[in-house]
């Protein structure tokens, strides 16, 4: 993959702040949320020339940052037992926790796909826009 150090530099100032919020959502620390992004983003840069081409960049990075926030909450998880954290925040880790296993990156960054075209599509002349559906979601030459 061709990926040098300006496109990396594009990337991370158009994806920093919603990576940053994404983590702190769950980690709710905002130094360490800042942490886990430039860990995931160096995790992406250090592996850049074995990904396949048509890797998508911003969900191969926000899966990595979300598996370093889930390790996060298991560490805050074991450490729980040796603390002196209420029932409540406990539940809230657990809560955190099962939320975020459940994400799947990969289809963030297909709704805002489908979200383009779909303006776009309202965006041109119907004749054209037939055209377009049809060849594309009909299979029609």
């Amino acid at each position: 993959m061709s990926f040098d150090i300006s496109c990396f530099n594009d990337f991370f100032d158009e994806y920093h702040r919603r990576f940053t919020r994404f983590a702190y959502s769950y980690v709710r620390d905002s130094a360490i949320a800042e942490d886990l992004v430039m860990d995931s983003a160096m995790a992406f840069w250090d592996k850049r020339d074995s990904l396949p081409t048509d890797t998508n960049i911003p969900a191969f990075v926000l899966t990595v940052l979300k598996n370093k926030c889930l390790d996060y909450l298991r560490h805050l998880k074991v450490t729980q037992a040796t603390s002196s954290y209420s029932q409540l925040q406990l539940w809230d880790i657990e809560t955190r926790y099962h939320n975020l296993e459940s994400f799947d990156p990969e289809e963030v960054f297909k709704k805002e796909i489908r979200a383009i075209v779909s303006r776009t599509l309202s965006s041109i002349r119907q004749e054209t826009r037939d055209i377009f559906i049809m060849s594309r979601y009909e299979d029609k030459k």
